[in-house]
């Protein structure tokens, strides 16, 4: 059990580094998502 909880603890550092170093580009991605579905949502109406 501990093994799991420190893995866990681990997973959470890695995912932190991760999402701290791309969270520029990970922003511009979801708001190129956002952008392109409001565009399909507007065509629509």
């Amino acid at each position: 059990m501990v093994y799991g909880i420190i893995d866990e603890v681990n997973f959470f550092k890695i995912v932190e580094k991760i999402t701290d170093r791309n969270r520029s580009s990970l922003l511009k991605f979801c708001q190129q998502i956002l952008m392109t579905y409001e565009l399909k949502e507007n065509c629509k109406k």
